[in-house]
């Protein structure tokens, strides 16, 4: 793969610090950074709200039915990475996964919160790592279908979600697979 240039790589820097200030051009700074700690606050309750009462308690489920092929599961950076467009009506979480032969991958997994349901993704199979994730991993995958990376805070690609995760095919989801 051929190195991207130096000016490229600070292109892509500014265009997401464009992106993330979009919605507080005008505003005064102070104002600003106080509008997007609120954000930022808020994001991380309800982000730890759904681990805590939802994520876990379902992959805890999981490992102990021996469910889905799934032993163990450990968090990618010590926490459930949750990615989702800015109204949350779709969540997309990578779970590095342990299956009963002891290989260890990274699968996709969506929660639907209007339907309190969690879902296999199935778009991509499973990415079967040797020991560590590399924080790339998950970039790399989503970057074949969407322009994201971890600095963004939110996934807001209509089409996306649409035409990959929540399209529908003979009346069921395409690449969502119940859990239950």
């Amino acid at each position: 793969m051929k190195k991207k240039p130096n000016w490229e790589k600070h292109k892509d820097m500014w265009e997401i610090e464009e992106r993330e200030n979009r919605a507080y051009v005008g505003l005064y700074e102070i104002v600003a950074e106080q509008l997007k700690e609120d954000k930022r606050q808020e994001a991380e309750t309800y982000q730890n709200q759904l681990s805590e009462n939802v994520l876990k308690p379902f992959f805890y489920a999981q490992e102990k039915a021996k469910l889905h092929h799934i032993i163990k599961h450990n968090t990618i950076m010590n926490e459930f990475v949750l990615i989702y467009p800015k109204d949350r009506h779709v969540i997309l979480i990578p779970v590095r996964v342990t299956d009963e032969k002891g290989i260890v991958s990274v699968r996709y997994f969506v929660y639907l919160p209007e339907e309190k349901r969690m879902y296999k993704w199935t778009y991509f199979k499973p990415y079967v790592v040797a020991n560590n994730v590399p924080d790339s991993h998950v970039n790399e995958t989503l970057g074949q279908l969407t322009r994201w990376t971890f600095a963004y805070s939110t996934l807001d690609d209509e089409s996306f979600w649409k035409q990959y995760v929540l399209v529908k095919e003979l009346g069921g989801y395409k690449y969502l697979i119940p859990t239950d």
